[in-house]
């Protein structure tokens, strides 16, 4: 499965759109604050304070265009590492405050912020489950969690360490760690609600220079939460009616 390019096009349009929304509030703050600045410094009438408008006049410009160019570059890149993983990837959701979050095509829900993350989600009956767009949302706001595992390059299950540890140095990443989760409560209204969440962690030196290293790890990583997820003891969570 590939990640359409129509699905690419509407998460830049949707980045483009917020980045316009962003320079907007900018430019309204930044006007504000000059006219009343400019309304003191007239009323006091010190001819001296005359170049801090003038200064204003070219600041405030120059850091609107600055600010546009770092969104402008932030969103090529990003473009670019979706593409890399549009061999593996199903879905990219659009950006949102919570950050974006990409489905794969073997069950791992990949988000970018603040570093690199992939979840999997398992059933009562220890299956992964195959998010669509809706769950993969509602599953990742649950706040409603309790780690029952936690592996570290330093600490933990010296399998699970192990395993960590290759597809850490693989990705060239400088920190990496491996938690399984359950769910405190399990909402009986949704048939597919999971109950295990298995979630590896990477904080890579460049993100978005890592896509090609990353497809050749998603298997990997996959066989390694599935791992985790099976090792972990299973509690008894309440369910919500």
């Amino acid at each position: 499965m590939t990640l359409a390019p129509e699905s690419i096009e509407t998460f830049r349009s949707e980045w483009a759109r917020r980045l316009r929304l962003v320079i907007l509030l900018t430019a309204m703050v930044e006007a504000v604050g000059f006219g009343a600045l400019a309304w003191i410094i007239l009323r006091a009438a010190e001819p001296g304070l005359s170049w801090v408008l003038v200064y204003l006049a070219v600041v405030g410009p120059s850091s609107l265009a600055l600010l546009t160019l770092v969104f402008r570059r932030s969103a090529h890149r990003l473009i670019d590492f979706l593409n890399g993983l549009a061999p593996r990837a199903r879905l990219v959701s659009p950006p949102s405050p919570q950050g974006a979050f990409l489905l794969l095509d073997n069950d791992l829900v990949l988000r970018l912020q603040p570093a690199t993350s992939f979840r999997l989600f398992f059933s009562p009956t220890g299956d992964p489950l195959s998010p669509d767009a809706s769950e993969a949302k509602r599953w990742l706001a649950t706040i409603r969690l309790r780690r029952v595992l936690q592996v570290t390059r330093q600490r933990g299950d010296p399998s699970l360490r192990a395993g960590l540890d290759a597809i850490s140095s693989r990705l060239s990443s400088r920190w990496a760690r491996l938690d399984v989760f359950d769910r405190t409560r399990i909402d009986t209204s949704h048939p597919r609600s999971p109950n295990r969440d298995a979630q590896a962690v990477f904080f890579l030196r460049d993100a978005m220079k890592s896509a090609p290293a990353i497809v050749r790890e998603l298997d990997s990583i996959r066989e390694l939460l599935t791992q985790a997820a099976s090792t972990a003891s299973v509690g008894l969570p309440r369910s919500i009616r």
